[in-house]
């Protein structure tokens, strides 16, 4: 057989190899931000959404991961078309990095054309109160965005992270991102509570997300049907320092349009109730928020995260429990988040 017989077979399985690594969510971010960092956000969110699409591509390398998604469309209380949302499933799962990177570097008009936001107004009032602002958001959607896109509004905020993402990527603007990294380990919990305590004393801006899947302290919640654990620093922190909670969810369609959409405040509780009665009131009024959010748009879920849902215990009682003594606890259960 000739040689280029030889290399016209193995051509297919080389472009398989070659995809397959393109897709694993590492080394995607990786290549993303080396190859196609410069792609306006508007031409690369259109030639991926072209891509996601593709049902070849999606039997092809994603069907596994579809799958998973298939088990959690149920939740949803509308009618659901499992293809279009597959699509975005993958869209809110992979090349994220290059987005933010993308997003960063937007004019304001071009940005403004990608992103809509609702519920802001809110913000301003909260913060001229003076007892600090404690933003909580979730993995659905384009969460990785919210300080960024934030910060693109104006707003001068310190954000609870595993590690400084926007400086990592080269994000331009990212050092105007006051990162309070937790992904050190336990020995450094009660330097970075106290810095957390710093901003929030001071009247200052919060970023938190307490749905990350690293760390043991926390209170276990019923969660569709399921037990899963919720870590319960923003919780203590509002309590603590008088700080008021907002919820907020950057949702992304399949094309990339993001709509960052803020909640009306968490109730912190009366300051006559028990300190574990009003963490576990807050713990209980987000996990509600976040039941909601997965049943309106099961499809932004990120991956990892409905993995990890599957292999959740069924819940069997209804009750809070903590799944660490946190009877005597301070902030230290401040956990980084798996994004």
């Amino acid at each position: 057989m000739s040689s280029k017989k030889q290399a016209g077979r193995q051509r297919p399985a080389f472009l398989v190899r070659l995809l397959r690594a393109l897709t694993r969510r590492t080394r995607a971010d990786r290549l993303w931000q080396r190859i196609v960092s410069r792609v306006p956000y508007g031409a690369g969110s259109r030639t991926l959404a072209w891509f996601w699409k593709l049902r070849p591509i999606q039997k092809l390398f994603f069907q596994q991961q579809l799958k998973a998604l298939e088990q959690i469309l149920p939740l949803s209380e509308k009618p659901v078309d499992p293809r279009s949302t597959g699509a975005r499933y993958l869209a809110c799962s992979y090349g994220i990095y290059w987005r933010l990177f993308a997003l960063s570097r937007c004019s304001d008009p071009e940005f403004h054309r990608w992103v809509r936001f609702s519920g802001m107004e809110q913000l301003q009032p909260l913060c001229e109160a003076g007892k600090g602002l404690i933003i909580i958001s979730s993995h659905i959607g384009l969460s990785r965005s919210i300080p960024l896109l934030l910060l693109r509004q104006g707003y001068d905020l310190h954000s609870v992270e595993a590690a400084n993402v926007l400086e990592k990527i080269g994000a331009k603007g990212a050092d105007r991102l006051k990162v309070i990294e937790v992904g050190g380990g336990a020995s450094f919990l009660l330097r970075q509570t106290y810095q957390a305590r710093r901003v929030l004393m001071g009247g200052g801006i919060l970023h938190m997300v307490p749905d990350g899947l690293k760390g043991s302290s926390g209170i276990e919640v019923p969660f569709h049907g399921r037990i899963r654990n919720l870590a319960t620093g923003f919780a203590e922190l509002a309590v603590s320092t008088g700080a008021a909670v907002v919820p907020v969810i950057a949702n992304m369609d399949v094309n990339g349009r993001i709509h960052v959409a803020f909640s009306a405040p968490l109730d912190t509780g009366s300051e006559a109730l028990e300190r574990q009665e009003r963490i576990e009131g807050l713990i209980s009024q987000y996990a509600s928020y976040l039941e909601a959010r997965w049943s309106d748009d099961p499809g932004s879920v990120r991956m990892h995260h409905v993995e990890h849902y599957l292999g959740l215990p069924v819940a069997t009682s209804q009750p809070l429990t903590d799944s660490a003594d946190i009877s005597n606890a301070d902030e230290s259960s401040i956990e980084p988040a798996k994004n």
